[in-house]
């Protein structure tokens, strides 16, 4: 039983970890949509209807389905998104927190003097995980809740598995069962949440067989364990026999994302992505004690020699690092020594959850600081078990009270770079204009910086980072793409045609360039080019709102003016707030005689767009044909 003082203990603690991880994340509530949100979020129709997500399939169903929801509250306001990011950190914070003490509550740990430290080391983990700004890229990049939901039920899982455990020991079974089948169940959802999931059933046969080797026999505690290894097979099934489990309104989403995943991993050879991650290993290991030039897009290069100094020094470092982890947990067994056992559990705990995606699984993008939040949960109780064993070994516990203080510096230092990390995730300009001073040699960071200038009505300065990414990459397909609507902005349609036809060749599924090489064509009043390009860029993406509008104009100028009327529904069926094509609509219908269905098209445009002129001009003209009084 817990005494008052440790009921107020628990309760100031995390109001502390709230209000810190609040105060952090203060100034990220209306951060835009930026980088893979615009494909996972604003350009996902299948987000926004709930219908979508009756069939439960793919490996990032809950994360998606947590989007829809986003969309079906608050549409497109960022604040909602951010918020939802916000509160999942900060609940990780608190079940780290809560993680920690239990495994201090653990039988192998019975008697020791170190349980003392449980509060401490479980508070200081916490809170280095809440403030540590490596964290912001998973908390504040809204797409990056691929990360922060799979360790939400990650984390959930495995606390509710520890008090199954602790619970195990004691005579109410109904609590028992309870505790264990909701572990179960939020492991399975972590399993549909992001790939980085796959391990969690490593974690918890780790959980068992260090921290309760209490003489139960054998057979029961596999018997135990075996619902939770055959989650094991939940993603290889996902993505190697989709067939089995991807259907319904949902599914080319689910699918789409298979697809790329499989690309990335033909990307690189298996051997040059282990070489490289140990030098990315050791770049996250800094990133977590030493946290400065944190970038979004890092310019690494690929390693293919083990012998290379830089990749068999790292090698030595890592696996050092590892073997130590196993030293610990060898002499914390033997001498049931808690904080030598939860320095080990952290270390293992890093490399196991890392291993998904830095191992022998290549992934196109060789690091990502997102990829750290699940695995730095393990190095900060693992860096704060260390303090406290120094704590112990230097002050003899004699001057404990006075530990806190160094901690306490250390996070206000950490929460003060975390919060200035968040303003570089304010605008488009300021993030890739972040990325380009620290990777100079990467195309991405410019043909990003490039397309967040051109939104912001800077076409000079836009065509000129547009032009320094492609001849850095040629293959950038992404760039000559904006760089045609460069010149489109400009008028200058052959030119922008050419850029848009490059963009196409690099990529012939690119449907943005068909969709903006359809409207040049409009522009020239070549409507036959125009429906061919716009087709094409629906064949490969049915759900682009703009394409449909623009070949509703395209077949207007063919005289295909019923066909451009579906077009148009089409379009304000996946964007219903958008005035221009109701606009367009309404000029569709005068062209077929509906005079009165016009006068209510051009009634949405003018209540959605009250101060365009040209709105206002067209309802009035409907409204004389069909007799209504012009107001």
């Amino acid at each position: 039983m817990s005494t008052g003082r440790e009921r107020l203990i628990l309760f100031l603690h995390l109001a502390v970890l709230i209000f810190l991880g609040l105060l952090v994340y203060s100034n990220t509530f209306h951060s835009p949509f930026l980088f893979d949100d615009i494909g996972h979020i604003l350009e996902n129709p299948s987000i926004r209807d709930l219908g979508n997500f009756l069939n439960f399939s793919g490996t990032r169903y809950f994360s998606f389905l947590s989007f829809a929801l986003n969309y079906a509250v608050g549409g497109y306001d960022t604040f909602g998104y951010h918020l939802v990011n916000i509160i999942l950190h900060v609940s990780n914070a608190v079940l780290l927190y809560l993680i920690v003490l239990n495994l201090f509550k653990t039988p192998v740990l019975e008697g020791d003097e170190d349980r003392r430290f449980a509060s401490d080391v479980a508070f200081t983990a916490a809170l280095l995980f809440v403030v540590h700004p490596v964290e912001t890229q998973a908390v504040t990049y809204i797409t990056q809740r691929f990360a922060t939901m799979a360790a939400f039920f990650y984390l959930l899982s495995v606390f509710l598995y520890l008090k199954s455990r602790l619970l195990s020991r004691t005579d109410n079974k109904g609590r028992y069962w309870l505790f264990y089948v909701l572990s179960f169940v939020f492991a399975l959802a972590a399993q549909k949440t992001k790939e980085i999931s796959f391990t969690l059933p490593a974690i918890i046969v780790l959980v068992e067989f260090v921290f309760f080797s209490n003489g139960e026999r054998v057979f029961k505690r596999l018997a135990r364990l075996v619902p939770f290894v055959l989650l094991f097979a939940v993603i290889p099934l996902e993505l190697f026999l989709p067939g089995i489990v991807h259907s319904g309104a949902a599914a080319p989403i689910a699918e789409k994302i298979r697809l790329l995943q499989l690309q990335d991993m033909a990307t690189l050879s298996r051997s040059d992505y282990l070489l490289t991650q140990f030098r990315v290993i050791v770049t996250y290991m800094r990133l977590i004690v030493f946290p400065v030039n944190l970038n979004l897009d890092y310019d690494y290069p690929v390693y293919r020699s083990f012998f290379n100094p830089a990749v068999f020094i790292s090698f030595l470092f890592v696996a050092g690092v590892f073997l130590s982890g196993v030293y610990l947990l060898v002499k914390g067994l033997r001498h049931r020594s808690a904080l030598y056992l939860t320095i080990s559990f952290g270390i293992i705990w890093f490399f196991v959850t890392l291993s998904v995606e830095s191992s022998i699984i290549p992934i196109k993008d060789v690091i990502f600081e997102h990829r750290l939040y699940l695995p730095s949960a393990g190095a900060f109780l693992a860096i704060s078990s260390l303090y406290f064993l120094l704590v112990k070994k230097v002050f003899k516990g004699s001057k404990r009270p006075y530990a806190m203080a160094p901690v306490f510096i250390v996070i206000i230092v950490l929460a003060f770079a975390a919060h200035g990390r968040n303003r570089v995730w304010s605008s488009g300009m300021a993030l890739w204009g972040d990325v380009v001073k620290k990777s100079p040699n990467k195309a991405r960071g410019y043909g990003n910086l490039g397309r967040a200038l051109l939104d912001s009505g800077k076409i000079d300065e836009a065509e000129k980072n547009l032009l320094k990414a492609v001849s850095l990459d040629k293959g950038s397909f992404d760039a000559y793409n904006n760089l045609g609507i460069v010149m489109l902005n400009r008028e200058r349609y052959f030119d922008a045609i050419r850029y848009f036809k490059r963009s196409v060749e690099i990529n012939p599924d690119y449907d943005k360039a068909f969709t903006n090489m359809g409207a040049a064509f409009v522009s020239l009043e070549r409507p036959r080019e125009a429906i061919d390009a716009l087709q094409r860029a629906l064949e490969i993406n049915p759900g682009i709102a703009e394409a449909h509008n623009n070949l509703g104009l395209a077949l207007v100028m063919a005289g295909m003016v019923d066909s451009a009327i579906e077009e148009y529904n089409t379009a304000l069926k996946m964007r219903p707030g958008a005035a221009v094509i109701y606009n367009n609509l309404g000029k569709a219908l005068m062209t077929a005689g509906r005079y009165n269905e016009a006068v209510r098209a051009f009634e949405k445009a003018v209540t959605i767009n009250p101060s365009e002129e040209e709105y206002a001009q067209n309802l009035s003209g409907a409204r004389r044909l069909t007799g209504v009084k012009v107001r």
